[in-house]
């Protein structure tokens, strides 16, 4: 397929949460890499934030929603859980109340890597811009950092996520992976769903799909699990995808 695949590796200098969708916020199970809509919405974030233009960010976003996305966790991570106490909004006028619950927080023991093949170079280099501008994936308090960014190398399908309906489990060692549900915009969405003040519907441009990650878990205690990445091998034949 043509486009130009853009590489940026990412670092997290502190924990944090993507929640799994359609979990309960009030025991929210992470995800240890952020998904594609993730990765996607910050790019466009990032593009309206430095270039202060909503049409410089709804040009890019036109650009990729339907752009191929591709990540490598690092070598190894950590999966915490913690019991937190948090606010939440009253009910009609009412006060913040006080209320508890669990979430998951990670810890990455280096850094990860993501891969977006643009449909054109000068998309491409729109998008290197946008990653080197990264301050956050997702909420204010995700912070992440671009450490460099290259153009035109493919990701090696040995160590990125792969789409669980896209993998032959016959030919492939997915023996105790990491499987996670994921998040990614539609090819068909539009810059007001997913916009904050457009008043659209976010959930009609959205469509979730099931990820292998190539990790294994090293150990595993109550409130913590350790995993490390090893790369898929074809045993049998090329998969399905």
């Amino acid at each position: 397929m043509s486009g130009v695949w853009v590489r940026a590796e990412l670092h997290f200098p502190a924990l944090f949460s993507y929640r799994v969708p359609n979990t309960s916020p009030s025991f929210a199970l992470a995800s240890p890499v952020p998904g594609p809509l993730t990765l996607k919405l910050a790019l466009v974030d990032a593009a309206i934030r430095y270039s202060g233009s909503v049409a410089v960010g709804e040009r890019l976003f036109l650009s990729l929603r339907g752009a191929a996305v591709e990540v490598e966790p690092p070598e190894r991570l950590a999966v915490l859980r913690f019991f937190i106490r948090r606010l939440k909004p009253g009910k009609g006028k009412a006060a913040m109340q006080r209320s508890v619950g669990g979430r998951e927080y990670c810890h990455l023991g280096g850094p990860v890597t993501a891969w977006v093949r643009a449909p054109d170079a000068a998309v491409a280099e729109a998008v290197a811009l946008a990653f080197r501008r990264l301050g956050r994936l997702g909420t204010t308090d995700s912070l992440a950092s671009c450490r460099g960014v290259s153009l035109g190398q493919a990701p090696p399908l040995n160590t990125v996520w792969r789409p669980l309906s896209a993998v032959d489990p016959t030919a492939w060692n997915l023996r105790a992976r990491y499987v996670v549900r994921l998040t990614d915009l539609k090819p068909t969405a539009t810059f007001d769903q997913v916009n904050p003040y457009g008043g659209g519907r976010a959930g009609a441009a959205l469509e979730e799909r099931l990820y292998i990650l190539p990790l294994v878990q090293e150990d595993r205690r109550e409130n913590w699990a350790l995993y490390r990445r090893v790369p898929f091998e074809c045993q049998s034949g090329p998969d399905g995808g």
